[in-house]
């Protein structure tokens, strides 16, 4: 039996929350020794159950906690332990008291050496694995908790910026909430190499997606061991009272500074003086931090000089900016003296300046609040300051920031008057769905009436020195509030946002979101240099699997040479051999089938996630080929050929699992196959 461990990565991890070690155990080996036979005696199936292709059987890993029984009934005599993400074939299936149970077993022409339940066992048919790519200028490799947070970071324009965020929020010790894990510093700089101790890490789903620019790729789901995993109940309570006795909230004000704006900027200001006097009556008041961003529109486009600012932070947003600095910010924003070129404002422009301060500041809640009376600028608006943001790629960006976006939309009888009001309603959308997006965070206030606007307002500033405050003073988490859709208010609004992020703290601190099995979404690229490559992707094959693979290869390898001078014969010979292998004359009549419809590779390089350009290759295709395009189709063929007999004859990477050696295991890189 072979079974190897290897510290590669280390645990996302903030202050106040434990520490876990993941570990990456390579796949087992099966055992030397027959075990008894399933059943108490009865044949074994002389071959595993069929998967999706004939080529390959069902498989298995095996997950923590698994055992070897003698029989499928639970007992626990001879029971032995299965080493986690050992390999083995499934030859039967069977429902006992309400539970599966398999009979496995570690060789195809074996027998199933005993049964194991099936929840305890995780499928893996296609046997996909990474591994790392060697270091050097490549940045470390990034696990994310969520398939959807990878993928919205991908079609983000600011992939890059937002990487090396990532990659500053493990250095600062605080590792963004995405992050399930990610490769330690060590193996950044390359310390650890297959060759010297051989390991993969199973890779149990993949999902086809696409760049911002377009670029398809495969986001990958790889599963490891986290070896800490520990219990609810073993965490002591004291610990889930420090996270949340240091529970920090963030609030930025984002503020239409247009003419006509000035009673909405006062009546904030009154509001957050009032909050401040109550924040500073409890020592809890220090953990809220505040923010102030204005904006209006391109100063180039305005009708006189008097427009001074597209954009302009009024108050950064830091840890220690409280209140009473708020305040003061509050009281020098002053609208501006003449109209902009249009209704619509440089929105997008002043929500991307003040989520850039979240993402260098991150709290463990975060939000912005908008106050306007006019919608966002179009995108056809020549006159937008970033061009290559909208609202949807800053609702994209707040999610990754887990930053809630608030809209106070102020329907005034101006804006009503232009047809502002309902477009700029729906522009908001993507906005208001950001955090929890069954909180629908849009506030409209009817005749853009300022006492109304000053309730919700204050409002949310009575949660945030009452309960919010109390539950930092007692270490308890906030309540979940009941958000009415009807009658949105903006208190609730914020504190179901809060409720949410506590949830999450505490689940972290007590291990709900740290099981045994961790699986994680990555990519195969350098998230801040898509054009290099952090890991190989590969499948793992049997000796056997091998030895068919390169002889089927040599095959039409063989045929393709002898046809070069005359290329319309190659399909007619490949025919022939599929004809023969198959014992089906039909085939020789196959008219333009192409080398996946004559069945002359394996079929389990279908269910791989990559486009085999061989499989696709028909008799059209290849007479349309230039006579160059031919000659490399051939020599890549050749080199392939040859790369399969230099992994046969390589005895150091075999992973070794007994028996005559043909269920060995290989890792082969995608790269490698036809």
């Amino acid at each position: 039996m072979l079974t190897w461990a290897t510290t590669l990565f280390g645990w996302a991890r903030t202050p106040g929350r434990t520490a876990l070690s993941l570990f990456i155990l390579a796949v087992g080996a099966g055992f030397a020794a027959a075990a008894p036979t399933p059943g108490g005696g009865a044949a074994a199936a002389p071959l595993p159950l069929s998967a999706e292709h004939p080529d390959f059987y069902q498989r298995v890993l095996t997950l923590p906690g698994a055992r070897l029984y003698t029989a499928p009934d639970g007992s626990r005599d001879a029971a032995r332990p299965l080493p986690v993400f050992s390999i083995f074939y499934v030859f039967e299936r069977r429902e006992m008291n309400g539970r599966e149970w398999l009979a496995i077993g570690t060789e195809v022409n074996g027998r199933a050496q005993g049964w194991t339940p099936g929840d305890l066992a995780e499928a893996w048919n296609s046997m996909l694995v990474m591994q790392f790519a060697p270091a050097g200028q490549r940045e470390q490799v990034l696990f994310f908790r969520e398939r959807a947070a990878l993928d919205d970071l991908l079609k983000s324009p600011r992939l890059t910026s937002s990487a090396f965020g990532l990659l500053d929020s493990i250095e600062s010790g605080r590792p963004d909430d995405r992050l399930l894990a990610y490769e330690s510093e060590g193996g950044r700089v390359g310390g650890v190499s297959f060759s010297d101790q051989p390991y993969v890490l199973p890779i149990i789903d993949h999902q086809e997606t696409t760049m911002d620019d377009g670029t398809p790729e495969t986001l990958l789901q790889v599963a490891s061991v986290n070896a800490e995993a520990a219990p609810r109940s073993e965490v002591a309570p004291e610990r889930t009272r420090e996270a949340l006795g240091d529970f920090s909230v963030g609030v930025t004000f984002v503020i239409d500074t247009t003419i006509s704006m000035q009673p909405y900027i006062d009546a904030v200001e009154a509001e957050v003086a009032r909050l401040a006097r109550s924040l500073e009556r409890s020592s809890a008041g220090s953990q809220i931090s505040f923010g102030l961003v204005g904006y209006r529109n391109n100063v180039d486009a305005a009708a006189s000089s008097g427009l001074d600012y597209t954009r302009r932070v009024y108050l950064p947003l830091r840890a220690g900016a409280n209140a009473r600095d708020l305040t003061a910010a509050l009281g020098r924003m002053q609208e501006a003296p003449v109209s902009t070129h249009s209704f619509d404002e440089d929105l997008v422009a002043g929500l991307d300046v003040a989520l850039s301060d979240i993402e260098r500041n991150r709290f463990d809640s975060n939000h912005m609040i908008v106050v306007t009376d006019a919608g966002p600028l179009p995108l056809s608006d020549p006159y937008r300051m970033l061009p290559n943001e909208s609202i949807s790629t800053i609702a994209n960006r707040a999610d990754l920031a887990e930053t809630a976006v608030y809209v106070l939309h102020l329907a005034t009888p101006a804006a009503q008057r232009v047809g502002n009001v309902e477009g700029a309603a729906r522009a908001f959308g993507p906005l208001a769905r950001t955090g929890d997006p069954n909180a629908v965070k849009y506030v409209r206030i009817e005749g853009g009436d300022v006492s109304s606007m000053v309730r919700q307002v204050a409002g949310a500033a009575n949660r945030l020195s009452g309960n919010v405050v109390e539950s930092v003073e007692t270490a308890e988490p906030v309540e979940k509030p009941e958000i009415q859709s009807e009658e949105p208010n903006l208190g609730d609004l914020m504190v179901n946002e809060i409720f949410r992020a506590q949830q999450k703290l505490i689940g972290a601190v007590e291990g709900a979101d740290a099981p045994q099995i961790l699986r994680g979404w990555a990519i195969d690229k350098d998230l801040t240099a898509p054009q290099r490559t952090t890991m190989r992707v590969g499948v793992l094959l049997t000796r056997n699997q091998i030895n068919d693979l390169a002889q089927r290869l040599a095959q039409v390898l063989e045929i393709a040479r002898a046809a070069r001078l005359t290329p319309e014969k190659l399909f007619e010979e490949l025919q022939a051999l599929a004809a023969n292998t198959a014992g089906d004359p039909a085939l020789t009549d196959a008219r333009n089938a192409s080398i996946q419809e004559l069945g002359l590779l394996p079929s389990y390089l279908e269910l791989l996630p990559y486009d085999p350009p061989i499989l696709q290759l028909d008799e059209n295709r290849w007479l349309s080929a230039t006579s160059a395009e031919q000659t490399f189709f051939i020599e890549e063929m050749d080199f392939k050929v040859e790369s399969y007999r230099d992994i046969q004859s390589n005895t150091n990477k075999w992973f070794v699992r007994g028996g005559d050696g043909g269920e060995d295991l290989y890792p082969m890189p995608l790269r490698l196959l036809p």
